[in-house]
């Protein structure tokens, strides 16, 4: 009687049981569920339209429930630096957030600012705003691989960030006055991150990079 009482677990049920175990998911990631896309594409709509999935860029969704679990744990802060590295790839955190969180900035800042060897873009979601700015190939270095709580995040040091930073304004940085108006605070930058600047600033190759760097105060 018990057997007959049980029923099956529908192919929405399982999915909704999978997602909310993951990070993130595509749909790619439920055809071992449901070799249909038209299907899952029709579910995932409608779970949206609910508030039970988030979009973290198209065609890429978070639960809302993986999302409750994250901030219970105090995990936000490296769940979002996970999400910046992975919406748009290669990439990696540099230029103003890295600064910020360095105190080298004296302003606040709210959005994600990412290096990448691909297109300059933009990319806006419930998690903030993310901006990625083009780098030459031979500039996309730098950078480590840190995991926390199981995500890996790529970003940058203080040294790169600064670089990153400098390079794209190069063009508007003509004098010494200019450079002072980014009211820098460099006055915590040791030897070694000097050291470091100067050879990405040799990797780069131009007199006005070498300008710059001398213009700063630390």
């Amino acid at each position: 009687m018990k057997k007959e009482e049980k029923k099956s677990i529908s192919k929405a049920d399982l999915i909704r049981r999978a997602i909310k175990e993951l990070p993130f998911f595509e749909i790619e990631n439920l055809l071992a569920i449901d070799e249909n896309k038209n299907n899952l594409r029709i579910l995932l709509s409608r779970m949206k339209r609910k508030g039970e999935i988030l979009a973290i860029k198209r065609g890429m969704h978070v639960h809302f429930d993986y999302l409750t679990k994250v901030k219970i744990a105090r995990n936000k802060k490296d769940y979002d630096e996970f999400i910046a590295c992975l919406a748009y790839q290669p990439s990696y955190l540099s230029l103003e957030y890295v600064l910020a969180e360095n105190g080298i900035l004296s302003e606040s800042v709210f959005n994600f600012t990412s290096a990448t060897t691909a297109k300059t873009y933009k990319l806006a979601n419930e998690f903030g705003n993310f901006h990625y700015y083009h780098l030459k190939d031979e500039l996309f270095i730098g950078y480590g691989i840190i995991k926390k709580h199981g995500y890996l995040i790529y970003k940058a040091g203080a040294a790169k960030a600064l670089f990153d930073f400098l390079y794209l304004r190069k063009n508007i940085l003509l004098n010494r006055d200019t450079v002072k108006e980014l009211r820098l605070n460099l006055g915590g930058f040791s030897k070694k991150d000097k050291s470091e600047l100067k050879k990405y600033i040799k990797i780069e190759g131009s007199k006005r990079m070498l300008k710059i760097f001398n213009y700063l105060e630390f």
